[in-house]
């Protein structure tokens, strides 16, 4: 007879422990998704990153990031994952334009990691993706006032001058 109790509360916890990290990726507000780092192909994703894409889990695991990217920032991803397979970097924070399973363009911000140390075989990547689109057309928007505002002051022919509430 052997005592397994300290087995079996280490795998207790193991399993409290592997719960609570999977209820906090599906509760946060970002997309979250894990990709071999060999294929490409998405192993896991959360609820949030399926929303953002338009994709069920089992649809995103025949998917790979360079599907999914805009075709003019792919070249971006690219060189930065190859940094990150060659051991050059350890993580990077871009932002890029997706397309979705229905094919609307939005831009996002992603932040990959790799999931092994140095010197270990590839395993996989983590990325956290944030639908940043909204933000974007602001930018575009203040973008566009900053420009009218300048054609306008340099269409003005003499200079303007405003008055405070005291007249100055």
């Amino acid at each position: 007879i052997q005592d397994i109790t300290d087995q079996k509360q280490a795998q207790e916890a193991l399993r409290k422990s592997e719960f609570q990290f999977r209820r906090l990726c599906n509760q946060v507000a970002v997309g979250v998704a894990i990709s071999d780092a060999k294929t490409g192909k998405f192993v896991k994703t959360n609820r949030r990153f399926e929303e953002i894409f338009g994709y069920s889990q089992e649809e995103l695991v025949h998917l790979d990031y360079q599907s999914m990217t805009y075709k003019e920032d792919l070249s971006i991803s690219k060189n930065y994952m190859e940094k990150l397979l060659k051991g050059e970097i350890e993580k990077f924070s871009i932002e890029k334009r997706y397309i979705s399973k229905k094919g609307d363009v939005f831009w996002g911000e992603i932040t990959v990691s790799k999931m092994w140390e140095t010197g270990e075989e590839l395993t996989n990547f983590i990325a956290i993706v944030k639908d940043i689109s909204e933000r974007k057309r602001i930018e575009r928007k203040i973008q566009d006032q900053i420009q009218f505002l300048s054609i306008l002051i340099d269409t003005i022919p003499s200079p303007i001058f405003f008055k405070d509430r005291q007249g100055r």
